[in-house]
């Protein structure tokens, strides 16, 4: 009988646990930016999918500030910001070689934080 119990609280906690870690958000995929140039500020930071915003980080950042952590749907894209001016830039970061990369892949669950290295205007379409 003490077999008994001992196997049926065993199985009990093995279900809590289960439910418990079937229950957290550990499934989405946050993105964060720092503002790694010296004298530029930046604002309304937008990840960019095929065109399509996917999520903004609307205010002003200087230098060295970072913003929050925002859930991302879209795994891959780049970041846009406007300057001071108003103007366009899509956001350039250095990888893992240090070569500036201007788009991103993201991996599910993922919770990156991408320093701003630096601003490449925007090309216009014809």
């Amino acid at each position: 009988m003490k077999i008994l119990k001992y196997f049926f609280y065993l199985a009990l906690t093995f279900f809590y646990a289960f439910l418990l870690t079937g229950c957290t958000d550990d499934d989405e995929t946050k993105l964060a930016w720092i503002n790694g140039q010296n004298s530029t500020t930046v604002q309304d930071i937008k990840w960019m999918s095929s065109g399509t915003q996917d999520q903004i980080w609307e205010g002003v950042l200087g230098a060295d500030a970072e913003t929050d952590s925002k859930e991302v749907t879209q795994l891959s894209g780049n970041g846009e910001c406007l300057d001071s001016d108003g103007n366009t830039y899509i956001i350039e970061y250095l990888d893992s070689n240090n070569e500036r990369q201007q788009t991103l892949t993201l991996e599910e669950g993922d919770s990156k934080t991408i320093t701003i290295d630096n601003l490449a205007a925007k090309k216009k379409k014809d």
